[in-house]
């Protein structure tokens, strides 16, 4: 089978125990966000690489209103009406 892409398979808890995620590269800050298991780990990544701050926002508006939360990703496609 013939892709256009490459893909690569990545364990996530292998990713956080090697220690890749001392890397400062973009991709490193998205694998460890997909890593992520305790808000001390959130608290250190919004840290390291602000730009995450809005995508953590957006997650926990998501787990509190989660018909009603979020912005884009997130947002509740089910009419309650």
């Amino acid at each position: 089978m013939i892709f256009l892409q490459e893909f690569y398979l990545i364990s996530l808890d292998v990713f956080r125990e090697v220690g890749y995620a001392k890397d400062d590269k973009e991709l490193t800050a998205w694998l460890s966000l997909l890593a992520t298991n305790t808000y001390e780990d959130a608290s250190l990544l919004c840290q390291k690489y602000p730009w995450m701050n809005e995508i953590f926002e957006e997650i926990s508006e998501y787990v509190h209103k989660p018909r009603g939360g979020g912005k884009n990703v997130f947002r509740s496609t089910k009419n309650d009406g």
